[in-house]
């Protein structure tokens, strides 16, 4: 981490390594842009949270996908860079993100001469992802959603029984009584979601092992990050608890199910055997009643929540393969 805002050069003649501001929904937003060649399809990556923006570790986890896309980080409304003590708390509100995705599509479709381009949303990114493609699917050639989100309040019900019962069955006092002091969801508080999520994970080993270790890379990224200065990771953290703080309670209130039973695009479908987070059972029902013209489903072995970090070669290399069939051809030169 340094003191001041850049991102490196790229090597290659037609490359492009922008970090810049630009205005969606009135309010000035962090956009990282990279690619090896600005001929290739623009893919733009929609992070999780609420709030846990990608910008400051993109170079660790993405930099692969830049030989085959314009890779687009951005720091939403309220995250990271984006972050403003004084924005109005009134926009921190889904169908406000879902806006400025459709915007944000559509800058990157005219800058590029794209007719359309690629999305991915992880976790909460692939809530507000799938809203924008219902609402929009002329933006995009095709939608990734890792670790995608379904319908949270169905997912916090299980998990805290699933946790209950783990509490009862290995004999553990402290957590039963942590448990059935906070009630089953729903929560108002951010922080007691954070307990569940985290009580869930650390009853599996594997999934465990997995967060500790991903964990160990988020911030060993971060530290080294070149686009974000020192005083930003103050910022980093203030970010997250403010859009944790605005927009958990919404996600919540959501269930694609409902709100999104078809989509109109290739739908492709990066979920982690060991997610404790996203439990992928309600991820598999969601993909069962889908209706798209085309779908795919994959499996991350060994992986929880974060596959992009616990396997960031394999998910780069999945996601360029699974989305090289919806590139459109170029036409040949004349002559």
């Amino acid at each position: 981490m340094i003191f001041s805002r850049k991102t490196p050069p790229q090597p290659t003649p037609y490359g492009i390594a922008q970090l810049k501001e630009i205005p969606l929904g009135g309010v000035k937003q962090w956009v990282l842009i990279r690619g090896e060649n600005v001929r290739k399809p623009v893919l733009l990556i929609l992070h999780g949270g609420p709030g846990m923006s990608l910008i400051s570790i993109s170079s660790a986890f993405f930099r692969q996908l830049e030989k085959d896309f314009v890779v687009v980080n951005w720091d939403q409304r309220g995250s990271g860079l984006s972050y403003d003590p004084d924005l109005d708390e009134k926009t921190m509100n889904i169908r406000q993100f879902v806006s400025d995705i459709c915007e944000l599509s559509e800058y990157l479709r005219r800058r590029f001469h794209k007719e359309k381009i690629f999305l991915l949303g992880h976790s909460w990114g692939s809530l507000i992802g799938t809203l924008a493609v219902k609402q929009a699917p002329e933006l995009f050639y095709a939608y990734v959603g890792a670790g995608q989100v379904v319908d949270m309040a169905r997912n916090e019900e299980i998990a805290y029984q699933e946790l209950l019962d783990f509490a009862q069955k290995e004999n553990r006092p402290g957590l039963l009584s942590k448990l059935e002091e906070m009630g089953p969801p729903p929560y108002q508080k951010p922080v007691d979601t954070m307990i569940l999520r985290f009580g869930l994970t650390m009853t599996h080993r594997d999934a465990w092992n997995g967060d500790v270790s991903m964990r160990k890379k988020i911030f060993r990224a971060a530290f080294a990050s070149k686009e974000y200065r020192a005083a930003d990771l103050a910022r980093y953290l203030k970010a997250t608890s403010f859009s944790m703080k605005n927009l958990w309670w919404q996600a919540v209130e959501v269930d694609l199910k409902r709100e999104a039973p078809d989509l109109s695009i290739p739908c492709i479908y990066i979920l982690g055997r060991n997610d404790q987070i996203v439990l992928p059972q309600l991820s598999v029902e969601y993909y069962d009643l889908l209706k798209a013209p085309y779908k795919k489903l994959i499996w991350f072995e060994g992986c929880g929540h974060s596959m992009m970090y616990e396997q960031p070669e394999k998910f780069q290399q999945v996601v360029a393969e699974e989305l090289m069939p919806f590139v459109p051809k170029l036409p040949k030169p004349k002559g």
